[in-house]
């Protein structure tokens, strides 16, 4: 909390969209009891004085036996804590102000956590944050929600679940062994509660796990991330992508034809800021990411499945007694009447999040009226609702595939990346309650939209920064937009900074970042503040890495060198590290002693394009000519894709054919 006082650009959004709530609401707190608070909280025996507080764990929200035939095994334990604890508090007495209280700052509470969510996990900036949590704060769809008791339900499986997105920990992001496994431990415990709040809080396992992969995926597809995990395709991906492994320096520039000789040139353009080269810092190697993202996706379909196999239990094998009353579609005379109906509920819950007018606390019985042909116009809209979703999944899945990605942010930062995650939340959070997957108790629950309302939110300022972008040309990002990313970055990246710990990957991130922003003297001291923890992670080495990176592009040979060579002492097998040895001595034209580096680096990974380009140039200038084009060959297999490496292949080519011909009229 230390850390956020210093950053008042993000307390004052948090004060803004918690205060917004509460303004909003605080008039609910003179309401009485409504509707399904009558049976959920006034008449619940679970919530007298005299009950014990144990007897609930075996009961159901509105207080019948799990085991009861006629319960609905709505099994929520922890709200019906939360419930009892506010009539405690009450002083034994069942008063509306209390709940609505509760229901008012609860709320506010996960506002303000959403808002971090989408600044923290998805990389908002400012204005679509903003956009997406006042939306979120003002949308209509949460007055029910909000404003009963029973509501408090969603509220608090809602705060649960944020909490535990935010404690999951990030696959690409370095930090010691301990440190996951008890944000894990932390995150399954927290899901646990969400769930036990209001059972659609274990969606949250499947959107931490799955935002998150395709984050560390570095795509928008999360077909294309699914697919880059399993091990075939992530081992197939890592050794075509072997050249573009985060932590590299730029390779050297294309010798220029000349009528004597080619000239080298080294590049010296920010090497840790270019779009090949690029060092994030803020992931593993390219192949450690994956596999974290890879055990992380196994433990959550563990915990997954063993909360999902407590449930049944719990059920003692029963379902729920759901009547035609209550959700009539079940019970049509036709799978078509069905089907159709089923689906046009979708749509009916997507109007009310898009356009809620006439919004209804009980959407019961006939209140909508079955589908029983094809020739109803409501099937138009359902049509609609779906073509418009799928539109918006093509749209924002276009994107490249991950290994031809460089760096994390790459395609975090894009509105295709927030857009995808958004529809990824939408439609994880909506489908427990959307009667396609299983019968649940309604036709249409307005309350249960409260949680998949923040995926539509997220859309809706998404929407918004695309507008304010237009100017910088269709599907580009202007400069504005592009700095207040790295200011938003630079918050988020602050405070993770922990003074009393040894893990440097804060300063590591930070350090980056600052250098990307150009204040290079700030970058350098604080990848030399991290260098001071001494970090026991290969971290160090990065720190280290980035710092010779750094030096290098100041022109400042010497202590690019000594860094890189400290790198060096502490992992003798890193091909980067190598690399940029053999950068710093082929600018000071010792291209004997560059070769040298330049061969280990190949040696230590032979699918490194960088590492074969710049040996090739190094050769060529020693005139070993046949080694020389073999490695700039090996340059362009390794990545088929670099222009630089097929440009100096065929610079080089023409220019030994030239001297060739020379030398046969020579001789002539």
């Amino acid at each position: 909390m230390l850390h956020l006082l210093r950053h008042t650009g993000v307390v004052a959004e948090l004060v803004l969209v918690a205060g917004v709530s509460l303004a909003l609401y605080w008039p609910s707190t003179a309401y009485e009891f409504t509707f399904d608070d009558a049976r959920g909280v006034v008449e619940n025996p679970d919530l007298k004085s005299s009950t014990p507080w144990t007897t609930l764990f075996f009961h159901d929200f509105w207080g019948n036996g799990m085991d009861d035939p006629r319960s609905h095994k709505s099994y929520r334990p922890v709200t019906v804590l939360f419930y009892k604890a506010i009539v405690t508090l009450s002083g034994g007495a069942r008063d509306p102000y209390g709940f609505h209280l509760a229901g008012v700052v609860l709320n506010a509470l996960v506002c303000a956590l959403a808002h971090l969510a989408l600044k923290l996990k998805l990389h908002l900036p400012s204005f679509p944050a903003l956009v997406a949590s006042l939306v979120f704060v003002v949308h209509p769809i949460h007055t029910e929600a909000v404003c009963s008791a029973v509501g408090l339900a969603e509220v608090l499986s809602a705060t649960f679940l944020l909490l535990a997105w935010l404690t999951y920990p990030p696959s690409g992001v370095l930090m010691p062994r301990w440190k996951r496994v008890w944000r894990f431990s932390l995150f399954t415990a927290l899901a646990t509660l969400a769930m036990l709040s209001k059972e659609q809080g274990i969606i949250v396992i499947g959107v931490a796990c799955g935002i998150d992969t395709i984050t560390t995926c570095n795509t928008s597809n999360p077909l294309l991330a699914l697919w880059s995990l399993l091990p075939l395709a992530s081992t197939a991906a890592t050794d075509a992508a072997g050249s573009k492994k985060l932590k590299r320096l730029q390779q050297h520039g294309t010798p220029k034809h000349s009528s004597t000789k080619l000239k080298h040139t080294t590049n010296t353009n920010n090497t840790t800021n270019s779009k090949e080269g690029k060092v994030t810092g803020a992931t593993t190697k390219a192949g450690t990411g994956i596999n974290t993202a890879r055990l992380q996706l196994v433990a959550c379909a563990v915990v997954a499945v063993c909360l999902l196999a407590f449930r049944l239990v719990i059920m003692h094998g029963q379902k729920p007694p759901f009547t035609a009353h209550e959700i009539p579609a079940a019970y049509a005379p036709t799978w078509l009447s069905r089907a159709l109906t089923m689906n046009y509920y979708v749509a009916f819950n997507a109007k009310s999040l898009l356009w809620p007018l006439g919004l209804c606390h009980d959407w019961s019985h006939s209140s909508i009226p079955l589908i029983t042909s094809w020739t109803d116009v409501r099937n138009v809209h359902t049509g609609l609702v779906y073509s418009s979703i799928l539109a918006i999944a093509t749209w924002a899945m276009r994107t490249t595939a991950p290994a031809a990605q460089s760096t994390s942010r790459a395609v975090t930062c894009t509105p295709q990346f927030w857009a995808a995650s958004a529809l990824l939340y939408l439609i994880i959070a909506f489908l427990p309650a959307s009667n396609l997957l299983f019968n649940v108790g309604f036709v249409v629950a307005e309350r249960v939209l409260f949680t998949p309302s923040l995926g539509f939110a997220v859309l809706v300022g998404v929407a918004a920064h695309a507008l304010s972008c237009r100017r910088a040309g269709e599907g580009g990002v202007s400069e504005q937009a592009r700095v207040q990313l790295l200011k938003d970055a630079e918050s988020a990246f602050l405070l993770a900074l922990n003074p009393n710990s040894t893990d440097a990957a804060a300063e590591l991130n930070y350090g980056i970042l600052l250098n990307d922003l150009g204040r290079h003297a700030e970058a350098e001291a604080m990848l030399l503040r991290g260098v001071a923890k001494n970090d026991p992670t290969r971290t160090s080495v990065r720190l280290r890495q980035h710092l010779g990176a750094l030096h290098f592009h100041q022109q400042r040979a010497d202590r690019a060198h000594d860094f890189f060579m400290q790198a060096w002492q502490l992992d003798n097998r890193d091909a980067n590290t190598a690399n940029g040895v053999g950068v710093v001595f082929a600018t000071e034209d010792n291209n004997e002693e560059a070769s040298k580096w330049f061969r280990r680096a190949v040696d230590l990974n032979p699918d490194y394009s960088k590492a074969h380009f710049n040996l090739g140039t190094a050769l060529f200038h020693l005139k070993r000519y046949d080694e020389c084009l073999h490695h700039l060959r090996e340059a362009v297999r390794s990545d088929p894709s670099s222009p630089d490496a097929r440009k100096q292949l065929q610079s080089i080519s023409e220019w030994l054919e030239k001297q060739s011909r020379n030398a046969a009229k020579t001789l002539v």
